[in-house]
């Protein structure tokens, strides 16, 4: 007998639970008729053959290292391993920072449970970088960033050799200096600005159990390797998700080809923090200023972000900006003078400055 389709078994099934509490209804609340119809029922697949392990002990929950985590949003909340001591290498606190609390869930979850990398994107200064930062400090982890550009070799990262004391040596790049960290995370910052070089040399390396190959150093074939240490994580962020920017925001990024973004075990989506948690940041970091002029200016620096995301702009209010803004508003006691000097001195056209100076007066009157 010939195997029936799945879309013609998901059919049958869904038919024989729709004539099965049919019947159901017309019997009535008979237990056992209701037994009956239950066990008449095709069971659901078993999608896993096993239940979730309970957690090791020396492990905690994401939120208990969060102080700005609110359960209420129902964000999935991992189990982390936070490591003794810190590393040199560990960034240190980030005082009043506010992360976003889905794309952190979904990092940690992805650097604790997985070991392939991770592709982050989000619009400029959204915070890709600094989420990272903040979860290597609150895990103790070893934390390493290679800001990529047009003008970068592979040279400069891979490593190469150089005269120290009168003598030709090789010198590793930061790229297999991180690698050979135990637990380290190594953010590969703006990855679609790379040289094509330099992306076809980490191809292997970013593969699950790959290896950094250094082309450059003259040894045996078995010492030009990089084994990355245990648990070492690549994580990736972009304007972009890799298929290039049909927007003209984001110069100098190029698509992908299949091959690199394959590799990539991990897609998340980093967006601006809600008004409310910006706005409570914000106080948080200068409690001298009010709720009310906090939400005003996350309403401003909103509608900003809109206008550049609709070319109206080109340079966005980051979290950054309204940071500044708010020291400024505090020094001269004059919220207007805060934004000149925090944004609108940025723009250099005309019509960009007349169009954040319209949103200004809109919020503020």
């Amino acid at each position: 007998m010939a195997t029936k389709n799945f879309e013609q078994d998901v059919t049958d099934r869904i038919r024989a639970r729709m004539k099965a509490e049919k019947e159901q209804a017309k019997q009535g609340a008979n237990p056992a008729m209701a037994e009956a119809m239950k066990a008449a029922i095709k069971e659901e697949d078993i999608f896993f053959t096993s239940k979730e392990s309970d957690p090791p002990p020396d492990k905690v929950r994401l939120s208990s290292l969060v102080p700005s985590w609110d359960h209420a949003r129902g964000t999935i909340d991992p189990f982390v391993t936070v490591f003794a001591d810190p590393h040199p290498l560990t960034p240190g606190p980030m005082v009043g920072y506010r992360p976003n609390q889905d794309s952190l869930a979904q990092l940690a979850y992805s650097v604790e449970n997985t070991d392939v990398p991770v592709w982050m994107s989000g619009d400029a200064s959204v915070g890709k970088s600094s989420l990272c930062r903040y979860l290597a400090h609150i895990t103790n982890r070893p934390f390493g960033r290679v800001n990529f550009n047009g003008h970068i070799t592979s040279e400069d990262i891979i490593g190469k050799q150089s005269y120290t004391g009168g003598e030709l040596k090789w010198h590793d790049g930061i790229i297999p200096e991180m690698m050979q960290i135990p637990h380290a995370i190594l953010l590969l910052d703006e990855p679609t600005a790379a040289p094509a070089e330099i992306q076809l040399s980490l191809q292997y390396a970013l593969e699950r159990d790959g290896k950094l190959l250094l082309t450059g150093k003259p040894c045996d074939a078995s010492e030009a390797f990089i084994t990355p240490a245990e648990d070492f994580h690549f994580l990736l962020a972009d304007n972009t998700v890799g298929m290039g920017d049909s927007t003209g925001r984001f110069i100098g990024t190029q698509p992908q080809n299949s091959a690199w973004l394959d590799r990539m075990g991990t897609f998340i989506m980093v967006d601006w923090l809600s008004a409310k948690d910006e706005s409570a940041m914000l106080t948080g970091l200068y409690p001298v200023i009010s709720s009310t002029l906090a939400a005003k200016i996350v309403s401003v620096a909103n509608l900003l972000r809109s206008g550049m995301k609709q070319g109206q702009l080109s340079v966005a209010m980051s979290m950054r900006v309204t940071q500044a803004w708010c020291m400024h508003a505090v020094n001269l006691r004059d919220v207007k003078q805060g934004f000149v000097l925090a944004f609108l001195n940025r723009l250099d056209n005309a019509s960009e400055r007349q169009a954040a100076e319209e949103v200004y007066r809109n919020i503020f009157g």
